[in-house]
């Protein structure tokens, strides 16, 4: 993490994670949600990698389509694992929206966490929709760091 671009920019949502053993980890979060996808929004595409990869990027598949609105995403993979993705900001975003990461949650169910989360002070900056992979909402902590929630569509759905 690198210091914010503006005074005005909320501070952001991150997933790191430090583990003693990772496969119980990864089951524990598969089996009660938690961290499942990061999206990364960037003015470059050909270059956005580096942000995160000092040599070179896991391999990838480009035009798969992005959780969020707006043009197709690359989907970075470890095996034939999906991991992250990463988009082009287009007109959709905010002018001088910095590039930036959002993590996804996942929820038992988006609506009832949507409604939980502006009861608790947060707020709706994308409502829950359906997308092929689920159905997701953007939100915004009571300090306005960004956020995704969704439940994941069943295998073949």
């Amino acid at each position: 993490m690198g210091p914010l671009q503006s005074p005005d920019q909320p501070g952001p949502w991150s997933t790191h994670v430090s583990l003693d053993d990772a496969d119980a980890a990864a089951a524990t979060v598969t089996a009660t949600g938690g961290p499942c996808w990061s999206d990364r929004s960037t003015c470059s595409t050909r270059d956005g990698w580096r942000c995160v990869w000092t040599t070179a990027p896991p391999p990838s598949r480009s035009g798969s389509p992005s959780p969020t609105p707006g043009p197709s995403s690359t989907e970075f993979q470890r095996g034939s694992r999906s991991i992250a993705g990463m988009r082009p900001m287009g007109p959709e975003y905010p002018e001088g929206l910095p590039p930036h990461w959002l993590p996804y949650f996942a929820v038992r169910d988006t609506d009832k966490t949507v409604a939980k989360a502006t009861e608790l002070g947060g707020a709706v900056m994308a409502p829950a929709m359906d997308i092929e992979q689920g159905r997701f909402a953007v939100l915004a902590d009571p300090f306005g760091a960004t956020f995704a929630v969704i439940k994941m569509a069943a295998p073949g759905a």
